[in-house]
């Protein structure tokens, strides 16, 4: 009996990885493809760490629902900055109106 791994008794070495790549369609959108699927992600900036979010397969969404979806979520992410820095101000004018 031996105690090889399934693959093991397959081939001689491990399969290969799956390549994967990721194409800049506009501002923000990509096509990310593994294999035989894809799909449309969306790239944005929360300070200085690169967020990724998934808009969809291409399969189902079109080109111009998956610009919509990635302009809905820049509008989501740039009001939340704003209730960020509304935040910071509401505390900077308490901190002002402590002080005084």
């Amino acid at each position: 009996m031996t105690d090889a791994l399934p693959f093991e008794s397959l081939w001689s070495e491990p399969p290969p990885a799956v390549a994967k790549s990721v194409r800049r369609v506009d501002s923000g959108l990509y096509i990310q493809t593994k294999g035989n699927s894809s799909a449309w992600v969306h790239r944005f900036m929360v300070g200085r760490k690169q967020c990724w979010a998934g808009l969809g397969s291409t399969r189902t969404t079109t080109l111009d629902e998956a610009l919509r979806k990635r302009d809905e979520q820049r509008l989501l992410i740039d009001a939340a900055r704003a209730g960020v820095e509304a935040a910071r101000l509401k505390r900077r004018l308490r901190e002002v109106v402590v002080a005084a």
